[in-house]
């Protein structure tokens, strides 16, 4: 679906969302099915509705797709649609990520502050025990209702509008919690303090609870943990994407099997089945340096590097480093663990030489290969441009990998599994 006009929620009451939903509901389904919108059919939508109403049925309707993928399909028995903006969209957590973390509170009552549209609200009374989801925009916290009431029946969820800073935790009660890291509309901010309710804010939220988790931006750095309770960061990716960084506190850190004071990294697929490295102890080992590539070359998943745990996952693996803890990882062994494979993407090596154009070309062609993927790392080479040179060369498709050590850039070929 296209739009001419960006629309927003900004202006809307929650009563009105209320009071029109199934109204609403009707129109962004039969809008969802649409490519575009004519002008008529936006002054009719008007008309109906009004101007602010109509823009969040619009807005809703064109994000019916990203939507599904984050939230997951609506029951075909169910007419309704996920209602989102664009803004609270990007911000919400996949299902996928939300679902990983509410089993981390086993089956205690929950609360989801600054919950937004709720994505992890849903995910955190799908699990058992009751949820309430929590946000200071009444907007909000009416879609987040509508978005609960789609997937769950009332009686294991319900919601709240109320600031959340110095919200008091009922005793027994688990917390989640989002603080907002976008300063304005289009820009994520990674500083704690800079987040709404600031981290000084937050603190004496989880102070009150004896299982929390808090999520925070991935580049996210934060001096601090409770000086009582065991505390963990863990970086979580999906699909190769690290979607955010999470600390937990207190009881959910034993929940999820991790250890105090450690960080760890996830590495989550489409389906929701997941892999994580967790070392649990400090490095005893020294990394080899390596100065060509060995069988193998691995690059460990996007959740690893955020983490800071490359060294830590090549010691753990007994891998070596080309160019440096920012290249890729190499081993001679025969094979490797399943362990690494899981975390990492890897090819066995069957050439290896200079990133010469000249001689890259001439070994693509003489086997027939064209590099359908291409990684890259302290190469300066654009994946997309290297792909397109070489694409001519063949009708096989491998890897290609391209790195850097000291002034050298060399590269490498894998075959493509299966």
């Amino acid at each position: 679906m296209s739009e001419d006009k960006a629309t927003t929620a900004k202006s809307i009451t929650a009563a009105e969302f209320l009071e029109n939903k199934d109204r609403c509901t009707a129109a962004a389904i039969e809008l969802a099915g649409q490519k575009t919108i004519s002008a008529k059919l936006h002054s009719d939508l008007r008309t109906r509705f009004g101007d602010t109403l109509a823009g969040l049925i619009v807005e809703s309707a064109s994000l019916q797709t990203k939507a599904r993928r984050k939230f997951g399909d609506i029951p075909a028995s169910e007419h309704a649609v996920w209602w989102a903006t664009r803004r609270s969209l990007q911000q919400a957590t996949p299902w996928q990520v939300a679902k990983l973390k509410a089993g981390w509170f086993g089956q205690a009552d929950v609360l989801d502050l600054c919950c937004a549209i709720g994505g992890d609200s849903i995910a955190l009374a799908a699990r058992g025990g009751a949820m309430t989801a929590v946000d200071r925009d009444p907007v909000l916290v009416a879609m987040a209702g509508a978005n609960l009431a789609t997937s769950l029946p009332k009686a294991v969820w319900q919601t709240q509008c109320q600031d959340v800073v110095g919200f008091q935790i009922p005793k027994g009660t688990a917390v989640h919690i989002d603080p907002d890291r976008r300063s304005d509309d289009k820009h994520r901010g990674t500083r704690a303090e800079s987040f709404s309710p600031s981290w000084d804010e937050v603190v004496p939220i989880i102070d009150q609870s004896d299982s929390a988790i808090v999520k925070l931006a991935p580049a996210t750095e934060l001096d601090w943990q409770p000086s009582d309770r065991p505390s963990h960061r863990c970086w979580i990716a999906l699909q190769g994407t690290v979607r955010e960084q999470a600390l937990l506190v207190g009881d959910s850190v034993k929940m999820a099997g991790l250890v105090d004071q450690q960080k760890s990294a996830f590495r989550m697929a489409a389906d929701g089945s997941w892999h994580r490295f967790a070392p649990k102890n400090a490095i005893d080992n020294q990394v080899a340096a390596n100065d060509h590539p060995g069988t193998w070359l691995i690059d460990p998943v996007s959740s690893v590097r955020a983490a800071g745990l490359t060294e830590s996952f090549a010691a753990t693996h007994s891998l070596g480093t080309l160019g440096g803890l920012s290249g890729f990882l190499t081993s001679s062994d025969d094979d490797l663990p399943d362990e690494v494979s899981a975390m990492a993407t890897t090819g066995r090596i069957v050439w290896t030489g200079s990133a010469n154009d000249r001689k890259l070309r001439r070994e693509l062609r003489s086997h027939g290969w064209f590099p359908e993927t291409v990684k890259c790392r302290g190469a300066d080479r654009d994946p997309a441009e290297v792909f397109r040179r070489y694409r001519d060369c063949g009708d096989v498709p491998v890897t290609l990998w391209l790195g850097r050590i000291g002034k050298k850039v060399y590269a490498a070929i894998s075959l493509v599994s299966g």
